[in-house]
């Protein structure tokens, strides 16, 4: 997809900033700069947004590239859609391709922030859970990111001064811990993605909060 919607960009000038020590590094510090709540509905992570001022529930999805909408979401929330914006789009599916639309939201809130102008892609099935729509990394791109589903939070922070150091704020002194490199993201790969060996096989691996199940290729499995 050749085309990138506007990014909004007000969501970190707008944020208090509130410092955190990382852990076994006194120069670094974490700066949390928005904290969102995460319910877990079976294995589906929901979030609260609104849409122009009406509550929307979102699923969470690490993996999707852009945040949408279904279509009758947006019948839903009355929003006008565009065919044309992007020429040739569409979503790949188990049923085959289906074309979508692209829909700007004129306020959108998440972390209790305002973002205006905010594109969604509108098409696919329903996310089912009661959710208008899948929550993608346009939005969660925004900032670093920690995703603790477990204790229900989205977290949004600002390293400062830790590029060497592993930001484990929350263990102690003498808690053992573990920790992966990720690849670097940009617009056209924004996914969470690392290495693992499976059965001694190097394995690139995608972290997807919208997947209820860890799944492999046929030809990964055949590799391990």
């Amino acid at each position: 997809m050749s085309h990138r919607p506007s990014r909004p960009t007000t969501l970190l000038s707008l944020l208090l900033v509130v410092p955190l020590l990382a852990h076994a590094a006194d120069r670094c510090k974490l700066n949390r700069i928005a904290m969102l709540p995460v319910t877990m509905d079976g294995l589906q992570p929901t979030v609260a947004a609104k849409i122009n001022g009406a509550a929307a529930l979102f699923t969470l999805d690490s993996g999707a590239f852009w945040s949408t909408l279904s279509p009758a979401s947006a019948q839903q929330y009355q929003l006008r859609l565009d065919y044309n914006r992007v020429p040739g789009l569409y979503v790949r599916g188990i049923g085959g391709n289906t074309d979508v639309a692209v829909t700007t939201v004129k306020v959108f809130t998440v972390f209790n922030v305002p973002l205006h102008n905010v594109d969604f892609i509108v098409g696919g099935s329903e996310p089912g859970k009661g959710t208008v729509g899948l929550l993608g990394q346009n939005i969660l791109r925004l900032a670093d990111v920690e995703y603790d589903l477990a204790q229900g939070t989205l977290s949004l922070f600002k390293p400062d001064n830790c590029k060497h150091v592993d930001l484990v704020y929350w263990a102690k002194a003498d808690e053992a811990y573990n920790v992966m490199d990720i690849e670097e993201t940009t617009p056209l790969e924004p996914h969470t993605t690392g290495r693992v060996n499976l059965n001694g096989a190097k394995v690139r691996v995608q972290f997807d909060t919208g997947a209820s199940m860890s799944i492999v290729s046929l030809r990964t499995a055949a590799r391990a």
